[in-house]
């Protein structure tokens, strides 16, 4: 989330790509409660923080900025990945033990921090 508020005034996608897994979050907190029709941890926020603002967000930035169906797209499946990268790793390295957990560590700071270095100024390669 630092990242990306750092880097928003030049460079879109790390604000895109925060609020992609942060929806992604919200939206599986909120299904998993719908589905088993039980509480579950993160699911008050997910409904009264992480999907508001990240709506919010986006329609922020399809007011204030020059954001294309195909960026709104990225962002999404880069929540989905982030999502399913934090799932493999807690099952390869906490259960099954075959990633070491700092490897597995690892791998979610580089998610993390890639979105702020792989476009350019407007998330160029999504044009």
């Amino acid at each position: 989330g630092l990242i990306a508020i750092w880097r928003a005034p030049d460079h879109l996608f790390p604000t895109l790509a925060m609020s992609g897994v942060v929806l992604v979050n919200g939206l599986a907190h909120l299904g998993q409660g719908l589905v088993t029709w039980s509480y579950n941890p993160g699911l008050l926020t997910a409904t009264v923080l992480f999907i508001p603002i990240s709506v919010a967000i986006y329609g922020l930035l399809l007011k204030t900025r020059d954001v294309r169906p195909r960026q709104l797209a990225a962002s999404i499946a880069w929540g989905v990945a982030a999502h399913a990268l934090l799932f493999a790793g807690l099952l390869a390295s906490g259960v099954y033990g075959i990633v070491p957990l700092g490897a597995y560590y690892t791998a979610l700071v580089a998610w993390a921090i890639l979105p702020a270095f792989m476009f350019n100024q407007t998330g160029g390669t999504t044009r």
